[in-house]
């Protein structure tokens, strides 16, 4: 009797309520704290997913929910949980609770639902379904002076409701693999902040500084991914409307507001005003500076990093893996604004990309050089950026680093470094969904 007691209570002992929440808690902590490892940890082998955004809905498995989460805590957010209720019944309970979700541009609240069961001894969560997604369009900025210019637009939004959306789906396909679908807008729909948009003059910018000033004639709805080789020749065999919807399906939605005017190169724009500055570009770097820069990275732990690695399997006769062959180094000064005052950067870009079974590694560094000492203004390792130029595009006194655009395997096409505290660490990316193999 006493055994069987004790194996009643190890296995099927039922749940409290505190201890469910006590899982409840360290989810919503883990997220808040960007601990992926953490957060990892709390789901069980056997687990399904759902993830709405609007009307948007993917089911996923474990590994589909770990791999689109890992994405996720690549950036800051905002998770808050109100209204929990829980329903034990033996070794499962049901929680449910309304979540409020936000991570930069982007944010929506609505009706979640966990179960958590008994786990190899654990409470683990068995299955996290959102019922319902509200997203909440972000306010335009008051100023108004920096936007992105994509696929020969202003970027207006990242968090673009289908519902605004109107017409047949249009798709294209570049040399690149990047897929754009793409739809009208039915500007009835658009929160007044963004309609209001509908004929405004804008001045377009490219990374020199060439203007060219366009009106707002109208809106598009994009939806952008780089989708795996094996999907674009799934595309390629099926008929053109059902591509289209998968490829609407797969890929991100911005709003993009159509210009009167294209610009070759645009890279930015802003409602026209005031002229605008030109950027300072970035100049090259003579070999002293970037002897005396790479001194400076060989210190940092992100460098620290990739060197253990390489010493796992070095190259005979090259004791440092930034020494190698095949190794990509640009060094350049930027001069840029700090708290109104200008100063000179030094930009250090140090990559390695050979394929899948080599050492790779992409580490920029930034640094002011004062009277030659070279001070950090950047954490190398945290942002994966290149600088080009630098130009006070808010107007706070600050410089903003425009780096450079481009498509490739890691999906972002335009980036700017923004100044907090001591540091330019914080990154705003238009970036595509990657889903292919950059092998």
């Amino acid at each position: 009797m006493i055994l069987l007691l004790a194996m009643f209570m190890a296995v099927g002992a039922p749940l409290g309520d505190g201890e469910v929440r006590g899982v409840v808690d360290g989810w919503l902590a883990a997220q808040n704290a960007g601990d992926f490892a953490a957060y990892d940890k709390l789901f069980a082998a056997r687990f399904t997913g759902v993830r709405r955004s609007g009307p948007r809905t993917v089911q996923f498995d474990r590994a589909g929910w770990m791999k689109d989460r890992a994405r996720m805590f690549k950036k800051p957010m905002t998770v808050a949980i109100s209204g929990v209720t829980i329903r034990a019944g033996g070794s499962s309970a049901l929680v449910s609770f309304t979540q409020t979700f936000a991570q930069g541009g982007y944010k929506d609240s609505g009706p979640k639902e966990m179960v958590i069961v008994r786990d190899a001894g654990a409470l683990k969560i068995a299955s996290e379904r959102m019922l319902r997604s509200e997203i909440t369009v972000p306010p335009v900025p008051a100023d108004e002076r920096f936007r992105f210019v994509v696929a020969g637009g202003l970027l207006l939004s990242d968090a673009a409701d289908e519902s605004w959306a109107t017409g047949t789906i249009k798709l294209d396909v570049n040399a690149d693999g990047l897929a754009m679908a793409v739809r009208r807008i039915d500007a009835s729909k658009l929160p007044p902040e963004l309609a209001r948009w509908q004929g405004r003059r804008v001045r377009l910018l490219t990374l020199p500084g060439v203007a060219c000033d366009a009106r707002i004639k109208g809106f598009r709805l994009l939806a952008r991914s780089i989708p795996h080789l094996t999907t674009r020749n799934e595309w390629q065999e099926m008929g053109a409307p059902e591509a289209a919807r998968q490829a609407w399906d797969l890929g991100d939605k911005v709003l993009v507001a159509d210009v009167d005017n294209q610009c070759d190169g645009a890279f930015w724009g802003q409602p026209a005003g005031p002229a605008v500055m030109a950027p300072a570009a970035a100049e090259a770097g003579d070999e002293a500076l970037k002897a005396r820069a790479l001194a400076q990275l060989r210190a940092s732990e992100a460098w620290k990093k990739v060197q253990k690695s390489y010493l796992e399997s070095p190259t005979k006769g090259v004791s440092r893996w930034d020494a190698l062959d095949d190794v990509h180094i640009k060094v350049h000064r930027i001069s840029a604004l700090r708290a109104g005052k200008p100063i000179t950067l030094v930009s250090l870009g140090v990559s390695r990309w050979v394929g899948c079974d080599e050492l790779a590694a992409n580490l920029w560094a930034l640094y002011e050089d004062r009277g030659g000492k070279l001070v950090a203004r950047n954490t190398p390792g945290k942002v994966e950026a290149y600088a080009l130029a630098a130009i006070d595009s808010d107007g706070d006194g600050n410089s903003e680093l425009l780096m450079e655009p481009f498509t490739s395997n890691f999906g972002y096409e335009n980036g700017r470094v923004s100044l907090v505290g001591e540091l330019w660490d914080t990154i705003e990316e238009d970036r595509i969904p990657f889903y292919d193999c950059p092998c």
